[in-house]
């Protein structure tokens, strides 16, 4: 008589642990979620940054002044913003 065939806890184990395909699924699914969200987390801080230039101006950096002769002959400084084609003086003065 043939003896019955019964599974150890480790085969019984591997026969519940879900398959490559649902697991590979299972991380598409995280990453694409993660994406998503930095997707509209980044399309926020942009709306944002929209809403503060429109509000307040551009602020010029450093880079912005070395790069543009009118900043420089208006005397310009890093701080300073633009706003609707008008400098806004913060950091340097009429007579800088």
């Amino acid at each position: 008589m043939a003896e019955p065939i019964v599974a150890s806890q480790e085969t019984a184990g591997l026969m519940n642990t879900p398959t490559i395909d649902t697991r590979q699924a299972a991380l598409d699914s995280f990453f694409a979620d993660d994406i998503a969200k930095k997707a509209a987390k980044e399309a926020e801080d942009k709306a944002l940054e929209e809403a503060r230039i429109a509000e307040f101006g551009h602020t010029l950096t450093l880079e912005d002044v070395s790069k543009s002769f009118n900043l420089q002959r208006l005397g310009a400084t890093s701080g300073d913003r633009v706003k609707e084609g008008k400098l806004i003086r913060e950091f340097s003065s009429e007579d800088d």
